[in-house]
């Protein structure tokens, strides 16, 4: 997709999200058309068009309102706006997915949204951290220090989908959703 978007931007045409997305699954089959019988690629192909086609239904609906909110209650409005809209995008994701939930697995997760909301966070800094760990990795003091930080967070994160997933009612199944109208 990236590639896509940094030929557009050469050839001074403007970038289109799904054609994009398109012209990346094509060219993944392309080089490896075994993809299309694999679970990740159909998994990550569409939670990524959930996405997509959210975020641009959203640009659609969204209009900026002037905030006349002060103070605590403009933080807490942001915020909660934030949160409205990461809950959002994830759902967005499990709704393109849920057929692939089904076929393959049987069942889908209802704490997804939850386990979303704190570990894209923890992801985030990861990521930030492995980069910096990469760069500054040979220099004595800090890459040891960036190396632990990275090592630590990771083994929390971890951890932190470990736990989630362990609760019982983390997974629903799928199976036998219209059992009841047979």
């Amino acid at each position: 997709m990236l590639l896509v978007a940094y030929l557009c931007y050469y050839l001074s045409r403007e970038s289109d999200t799904l054609t994009s997305l398109s012209v990346a699954g094509m060219l993944i089959l392309l080089v490896s058309p075994v993809s299309v019988g694999s679970l990740s690629f159909w998994l990550s192909f569409l939670a990524t068009l959930g996405i997509v086609l959210y975020s641009e239904l959203l640009s659609k609906l969204r209009k900026r309102k002037p905030e006349s909110k002060k103070g605590f209650v403009k933080i807490f409005l942001r915020s909660i706006r934030k949160i409205a809209g990461a809950l959002t995008v994830t759902l967005s994701a499990n709704v393109f997915i849920c057929i692939i939930f089904y076929l393959a697995f049987g069942e889908t997760s209802v704490i997804s949204p939850i386990a979303n909301l704190t570990v894209t966070p923890l992801g985030e800094v990861y990521l930030a951290l492995s980069v910096l760990t990469l760069l500054f990795g040979k220099v004595s003091f800090v890459g040891s220090l960036l190396c632990h930080a990275t090592e630590f967070l990771a083994s929390l994160i971890t951890s932190l989908a470990a736990y989630l997933s362990s609760f019982e009612f983390s997974a629903v199944s799928l199976r036998h959703v219209f059992a009841g109208l047979i």
